[in-house]
């Protein structure tokens, strides 16, 4: 670690595509601590704690920095230009004997949040001719891009709610106080539901001052107020 005098960098989280704006206290070459950005435009000070405590991520003692071989029960060390010729090899002998859709790629939330990792992500996979292409997307919000195509057109046309006009919101298998709103990134989140409330907006069953979420796997509920 380089020494030197603390400063702090603006940046924005990469954990999920809500991309909170966050204040990074650094000093030389090792993040300090992270705060949220009250001045951001869109998060406006807030950040969950899985974005504040990254700092623990970035400097573990268990991140992997170097290539790992399996050898036996065991993890040896290898050569950046040893690992990738191995993995190269492995690729062609498996793409030659059953065709390149036995090859499938998995992106998470954090390479979907910067700018180059997708496009990048898909010349690999042209360059290889597999149409197995998987995300968290696949797990959470493909069928928002799914209507959105079918409904405007484009995937990415996605339709926001006017949360600052509601009079009634429903959330469904949604924890926006975890997700802060999964694509809708709606700064501050609960804020915005209380805010629905003193407008006097109404939950399902017509009474006003409540906000309630349901989440349908668990068959739980949520209550705001």
């Amino acid at each position: 670690m380089r020494g030197g005098s603390e400063s702090v960098r603006l940046s924005f989280c990469r954990i999920c595509e809500a991309t909170c704006g966050i204040r990074v206290r650094v000093s030389g070459n090792r993040v300090v601590a992270i705060e949220p950005d009250r001045e951001h435009v869109a998060s406006r000070g807030y950040a969950c704690l899985k974005g504040m405590r990254f700092a623990e991520v970035q400097h573990s003692p268990d991140r992997v920095r170097h290539p790992l071989k399996r050898v036996g029960d065991a993890w040896q060390r290898i050569a950046w230009d040893d690992a990738i010729g191995e993995i190269g090899a492995k690729i062609r002998a498996l793409v030659a004997a059953h065709g390149p859709d036995t090859l499938a790629h998995f992106m998470g939330s954090p390479a979907g949040a910067t700018t180059l990792a997708p496009p990048i992500q898909q010349a690999f996979l042209a360059g290889l001719g597999t149409r197995q292409a998987y995300g968290v997307g696949s797990v959470d919000c493909n069928n928002k891009f799914r209507v959105n195509q079918e409904m405007y057109g484009s995937p990415f046309r996605l339709a926001f709610p006017d949360v600052p006009h509601a009079r009634f919101l429903m959330l469904l298998g949604s924890n926006p106080s975890v997700s802060n709103t999964s694509l809708v990134h709606l700064p501050h989140s609960i804020q915005a539901l209380r805010d629905v409330e003193r407008r006097g907006g109404a939950s399902e069953s017509g009474s006003s001052g409540r906000i309630r979420t349901y989440n349908p796997s668990v068959n739980s509920r949520m209550l705001y107020h």
